[in-house]
C-alpha cells in the first residue's frame, strides 16, 4: 500500500509572552553542524476527538511551553538565534491510512520521512501533526542540532506533554547559560564554513529504520518496577512470581 501524506494547513506558533531578542551561540554551539534532528511520536486515540480539538490543544500547549524555551521559537543565524521574528512552524497533514496499517508495514523507512516537516526555512523548531483515518496521530519534530541535542528535545517534549495533560502545570524551563559556561569565539575564528559539512549531511546518509515491538503490558510493568525501585519497595515482578508459584503449588494433587 502506498502511503500518502497531504499537508492541509500551516501556521507559525509564537510564545504567549514576549521573548528575548537574541540568543547567542556558545562556543560549542558555534561549531555544531547545522543539520536537523528528527523525532516522530505515534499515538492511538480511543475516544477520537475532532481534528480541531487536537490541533487547538497542541497549539495552546506549545505556545505556553515556548515561554520557557524561547530559543526554540527563533530563526537560526550564523552565530545567534533571532527570537523576535521567528516562531515554531506547525503543519497539519492528513494520512490516507490507519495507524495500524502503517505500523504493520514491512518497509516503514519508505514512508517515515513523510511525517516530518520538509522545508524548515532556518527555523529552530518545526512540527508536523499528522492525522490518520482511524483518529490516531503522529507528531513529527525537526529541531536544529545547533540549539538542542537528544536530551534537550526529550525534556522539551515531556514538558509539552505535561502541559497538554494538565493546563495548570507549572513547568520549570531550562537555564539558558551556554554562553556563560562556554563563551563564544570571535567570528573570524568561528566561521562555520571553515568546518564542513555546512549542509544537512544526514540527507546524504543511508537511512535506517529500526522497529521495536513490545507486548502491550510490558511498558506498564517496566514503569511499575522502576517506581518500586525508586520508592525502595519490593519488585512487583518478584511478587507476581511468588503468587504464580503459590498457585501452582496449591493446584498439585
Amino acid at each position: 500500500m502506498e502511503i500518502t501524506v497531504e499537508v492541509i494547513s500551516s501556521e507559525i506558533i509564537k510564545p504567549t509572552t514576549s521573548t528575548h531578542g537574541r540568543y547567542s551561540f556558545s562556543f560549542l554551539d558555534q561549531y555544531n553542524p547545522t543539520w536537523y534532528v528528527p523525532f516522530i511520536y505515534f499515538y492511538s486515540v480511543d475516544h477520537k476527538p475532532s481534528k480541531n480539538e487536537i490541533s487547538n490543544h497542541l497549539k495552546t500547549s506549545l505556545s505556553r511551553v515556548l515561554n520557557h524555551y524561547y530559543p526554540l521559537a527563533g530563526i537560526v543565524n550564523e552565530n545567534f538565534i533571532d527570537c523576535k521574528n521567528g516562531g515554531v512552524l506547525l503543519l497539519e497533514a492528513q494520512v490516507n491510512c490507519h495507524l495500524s496499517q502503517f505500523l504493520q508495514n514491512q518497509n516503514p523507512d519508505k514512508f517515515i520521512n513523510k511525517f516530518l516537516p520538509d522545508d524548515v526555512n532556518n527555523l529552530v523548531l518545526s512540527i508536523q501533526l499528522n492525522f490518520f483515518n482511524c483518529g490516531g496521530i503522529a507528531i513529527g519534530v525537526r529541531i536544529s542540532h545547533k540549539v538542542a541535542d537528544g536530551s534537550s528535545i526529550t525534556t522539551f517534549i515531556n514538558n509539552l506533554a505535561d502541559t497538554a495533560r494538565n493546563s495548570n502545570v507549572n513547568n520549570v524551563g531550562p537555564k539558558v547559560v551556554g554562553t556563560t559556561m562556554f563563551p563564544p569565539m570571535d567570528k573570524a575564528f568561528a566561521d562555520p564554513s571553515e568546518f564542513p559539512p555546512k549542509k544537512n549531511v544526514m540527507s546524504k546518509r543511508s537511512k535506517l529504520c529500526t522497529r521495536y515491538m513490545f507486548r502491550r503490558y510490558v511498558p506498564q510493568e517496566y514503569r511499575q518496577r522502576c517506581e518500586a525501585k525508586k520508592n525502595h519497595q519490593e519488585d512487583p515482578a518478584n511478587s507476581n512470581l511468588l503468587v504464580h508459584r503459590k498457585e501452582a503449588a496449591e493446584s498439585k494433587p
